[in-house]
């Protein structure tokens, strides 16, 4: 098992600009823990990201490094555009980006039904998860559940 519960997948390999991007970002993210063991864990992954690969069992721990790295904008500031973009496609490449990115592909699947459609309603609530995206046509109500993790369909609803 790897570090979010998952059966291991393959070592995530990397490129050149990913590799000298992260040895930097995870240099300057470990010099900042204060607790040792876990300075060690990044410390660990960084040697793995210098030989190239991210082995299974280190995945969850790039995961968390790339959750809290790439909203801030800072890899852009440090490492231009093609440095943060080889992050975020890196980051669609772990399990967690992975599902986040096929969520996406279905709501966008599911909006497509409303094509040719004319609107009668839309309308954005909160919960206590996030947030409702309903949308009403003339033939269908559709409605987008838009939380901490991702966006997802939530109902569909047709000659409603």
């Amino acid at each position: 098992m790897n570090e979010t519960g998952e059966a291991p997948q393959a070592a995530l390999a990397l490129d050149a600009v990913e590799r000298e991007t992260l040895l930097e970002e995870i240099g300057l993210f470990a010099a900042h823990l204060p607790d040792e063991r876990t300075r060690a864990r990044y410390d660990e992954l960084h040697q793995a990201v210098a030989q190239g690969a991210v082995p299974p069992e280190m995945v969850g721990r790039l995961e968390t490094l790339l959750d809290l790295l790439l909203p801030t904008g800072g890899v852009r500031k440090r490492h231009g555009h093609e440095g943060d973009q080889a992050l975020q496609r890196l980051w669609q490449r772990t399990p967690r980006g992975a599902a986040l990115k096929q969520a996406a592909q279905e709501v966008n699947e599911a909006l497509s039904i409303l094509r040719g459609q004319s609107l009668e309603g839309v309308s954005f609530s909160s919960t206590p998860r996030g947030h409702t995206l309903s949308i009403d046509t003339t033939r269908c109500h559709l409605t987008l559940a838009i939380d901490r993790d991702g966006v997802r369909v939530e109902r569909v609803e047709v000659g409603a």
